[in-house]
């Protein structure tokens, strides 16, 4: 399992097939599909939307790109895809995350003290 997650960390922003990442393993698609969600407990193709959508919400935060850079970077065909997906997982939209997380790092900066 640890070289199919290696491959799947460093491709995940591209198209990645369930049939390619089976045969690095030598195992058919069924099998290794039973195979990954038995070890992850996600399916393949929505462990990949997982990656993506944790890479989107990095990016979010961490820059200044527009949406549709971030929905393509993190290797969504589409945006009306990559918002459905992101909602689905965060529960609001990729423009609304940026904003609560920035406003966030806003009052985190301003010496608010954690205790």
């Amino acid at each position: 399992l640890t070289s199919v997650m290696g491959y799947i960390y460093d491709n995940y922003t591209q198209e990645i097939f369930l049939s390619d990442v089976a045969k690095l393993v030598a195992m058919q698609a069924s099998t290794f599909s039973r195979f990954f969600r038995k070890r992850t407990g996600h399916n393949f193709k929505d462990f990949i939307i997982l990656l993506r959508v944790h890479h989107a919400c990095r990016m979010l935060t961490a820059t200044n790109l527009s949406m549709t850079a971030i929905c393509y970077d993190s290797g969504f065909n589409n945006t009306a895809n990559f918002n459905n997906q992101f909602r689905k997982i965060c529960g609001t939209t990729p423009s609304q995350y940026r904003a609560t997380a920035l406003k966030f790092i806003e009052n985190s900066e301003g010496g608010m003290e954690i205790s």
